[in-house]
């Protein structure tokens, strides 16, 4: 579902009944975004939250919880050898 919106970083344009006047929406990334992930399911959210917001273009800042951090740490390091910056 997200891997089809890497490649449309455009907008839309649609008109508006009735009239001459056209709504565009505007697609831009918010920035940063914060992603807080349960002990029993930091990787999973890793892999379905991250990736999609990198592909927007936003930086992540990805909190794993105290009881679950080596699935963070292995998820940075497969990011690192995948080539992401």
């Amino acid at each position: 579902h997200f891997a089809g919106y890497v490649d449309k970083p455009h907008g839309v344009s649609t008109p508006v009944n009735g009239s001459f006047d056209i709504n565009l929406i505007e697609r831009q990334p918010y920035g940063v975004v914060g992603i807080i992930a349960p002990w029993n399911g930091a990787l999973a959210v890793a892999a379905s939250c991250v990736a999609p917001a990198l592909a927007a273009g936003n930086a992540v800042v990805f909190k794993p919880s105290e009881l679950a951090p080596l699935a963070a740490l292995r998820f940075g390091e497969l990011c690192i050898e995948a080539g992401l910056p």
